[in-house]
């Protein structure tokens, strides 16, 4: 089932199941004092989810160019206040950001082999 402004209910999914294990993993304690900037929670969601609305066909962030992870909310509550008025650029920019810390790395296949 797809629906027009949330996507599919997999990708809905995939998307908070990211959230909690990521959670699980960093701990309350990490989660209450930011060791995880909002931002890289978020964006990760997206790559994990392989939210469509957000990727191409080939599971990449769309015209990440001009995104910088610094111009993003790292507290959960700026990136709620933000994501009310542009959820759909956010989201975007956010998939760009970890895209672009996970290169380095080996990518998104090589963080979900930890």
């Amino acid at each position: 089932m797809v629906h027009p402004r949330t996507g599919g209910l997999p990708d809905i999914l995939l998307h908070e199941f990211s959230h909690v294990e990521l959670h699980a993993r960093v701990g309350l304690w990490g989660m209450l004092t930011g060791a995880i900037p909002a931002w890289f929670d978020e964006g990760l969601a997206v790559l994990v989810s392989q939210d469509q609305r957000y990727l191409d066909a080939e599971n990449e962030a769309l015209g990440c160019d001009e995104v910088r992870a610094d111009s993003l909310p790292v507290s959960s509550r700026d990136w709620r206040r933000q994501a009310g008025r542009h959820a759909q650029r956010l989201y975007h920019d956010a998939a760009c950001a970890v895209q672009a810390r996970l290169a380095d790395k080996g990518g998104l296949a090589a963080a979900m082999r930890f």
